[in-house]
């Protein structure tokens, strides 16, 4: 971890787009741009078939979403049907694997989505949230500043509506974010030092110049 800096990815599958929403899955990956490789770190978290237990601590089931759900591929769709899980313990073990591994910033795909539903949930559980509101970070308006880019190594058969992969996909395209905006101030600073190196010598050499100029014959 390179200036004490860890990233962790947040995905969330629900059943609704609201700030209430039942949560069916949890996936958050870990990351750290300045690592080697693809920049990802340690075990991902992963928890699945909350939907149950989300609906029954007060979590908000929209038609829409449902129906939506259902037009989904096999796969996508038994992330989100499978039952058993503890929304509760699942909360409990995000706090204790963020401060494991000592996370500074949190990152969502949309600002008002993910980490939204999630803080909510999180509220209504009575726990403390794992995370303050100065380390959020959002990847889509990240990714406008960056509209070309593309995750290396990543194709459009990747698993799509999977807390997980999508947690994976979002680790990687934000390590190639920070890398390139990292390059990219690197690049300006070599620059914004070539131009003062030049403007110093220019300068020095007028100084001589007049200093020629100005010397008795």
């Amino acid at each position: 971890m390179v200036g004490g800096v860890m990233h962790v990815m947040i995905d969330l599958e629900t059943m609704s787009r609201r700030p209430d929403a039942a949560i069916c899955a949890i996936g958050a990956v870990l990351f750290d741009p300045a690592a080697p490789g693809d920049g990802l770190r340690a075990e991902p978290f992963y928890r699945a078939g909350l939907l149950a237990d989300a609906v029954r601590q007060g979590g908000h089931m929209e038609v829409d979403t449902v129906l939506w759900w259902m037009q989904q591929d096999d796969a996508a769709r038994a992330e989100i049907c499978a039952g058993g899980g503890s929304l509760l313990g699942a909360l409990m073990d995000l706090c204790h694997w963020m401060f494991t591994h000592g996370v500074t910033d949190v990152w969502g795909n949309g600002a008002d989505f993910d980490l939204t539903i999630l803080a909510g949930t999180y509220r209504r559980a009575s726990i403390k949230l794992p995370w303050e509101y100065k380390q959020q970070r959002c990847l889509r308006e990240r990714r406008r500043g960056h509209p070309e880019l593309k995750v290396p190594g990543v194709g459009d058969n990747r698993p799509k509506h999977h807390a997980l992969h999508d947690a994976i996909w979002g680790a990687r395209m934000a390590v190639s974010i920070l890398r390139e905006e990292a390059q990219r101030a690197e690049l300006a600073a070599q620059a914004r030092k070539v131009a003062s190196q030049s403007a110093m010598s220019a300068a020095m050499s007028a100084d001589i110049g007049g200093d020629i100029s100005g010397a008795p014959i």
